[in-house]
């Protein structure tokens, strides 16, 4: 079985922070990749061994809401309380929104 590249997000305070923290958290992410081959090679099941990797692995979702619930996560998730990442999802899927419907989502 083919070792898994490490697939994760850099925050944009590490790349714009102090060298050694980039540093510091590439070490991170590769040690934990390191551990979920290892891990995957002696048979453990996929889904158990994404436990080793951190949450800066890059993951992909689907979801699905009615217009309220959309709404609402926009609202919540663009707020300056929420995490950068998130607030980066939630304007894009506003943007999309207001595209695509933009009686309903034009006041946001």
């Amino acid at each position: 079985m083919s070792e898994y590249v490490p697939q994760y997000i850099k925050p944009p305070e590490i790349k714009s922070g102090e060298q050694n923290a980039e540093k510091i958290f590439i070490e991170a992410m590769n040690n934990a990749w390191s551990a979920y081959n290892q891990l995957i090679s002696l048979g453990v099941k996929r889904e158990i061994t994404r436990y080793v990797l951190p949450d800066a692995c890059e993951t992909q979702i689907v979801m699905t809401m009615n217009f309220r619930e959309l709404r609402h996560f926009i609202k919540l998730r663009t707020s300056s309380r929420a995490l950068p990442e998130m607030r980066a999802v939630a304007g894009e899927v506003r943007r999309i929104m207001k595209e695509e419907a933009p009686r309903v989502f034009a006041d946001l």
